[in-house]
């Protein structure tokens, strides 16, 4: 199984795409990958500026949200395993690097941690699923 991360703005030529946003931009309607949230059970949402006391925020973020999605991992494999019935192929997609948060990191530290990257880790890992990412994902990879 392959998958594709892109940005909203990247996928109006692609098939079987999905939405790891929380809000979709206006006009898209892609079905939403609900395990891709990056809120947690209760509605927290795991943001990169909870962070930014640590000692190297990117990566606790990065860290928050790798713990959040092994938390997902069967639900994660189920979904894999629906999606697999009719694709062989597919994409997530977010608003990286577009919206104000991802801007304001990237003036901040010069670097972004995009939870889709985050996604991909977990899903090559967890999963065996072959990720593929945009130019802008590549760059808003943050790795230990």
């Amino acid at each position: 199984m392959r998958c594709l991360i892109t940005s909203f703005r990247c996928s109006h030529n692609l098939e079987a795409v999905w939405s790891a946003a929380v809000y979709q931009p206006k006009g898209y309607h892609y079905p939403k990958a609900e395990w891709a949230d990056i809120r947690d059970e209760n509605g927290k949402w795991t943001r990169p500026r909870d962070f930014i006391g640590e000692e190297d925020p990117l990566l606790a973020y990065r860290q928050a949200l790798l713990n959040l999605y092994a938390s997902r991992t069967n639900v994660v494999a189920q979904w894999l395993a629906q999606v697999s019935t009719f694709w062989g192929e597919f994409a997530l997609c977010c608003w990286c690097p577009y919206d104000r948060a991802a801007q304001r990191q990237l003036q901040e530290h010069g670097s972004f941690v995009c939870h889709t990257a985050v996604i991909g880790e977990h899903l090559e890992q967890h999963h065996g699923v072959q990720v593929f990412y945009d130019n802008d994902r590549r760059l808003m990879k943050v790795l230990p």
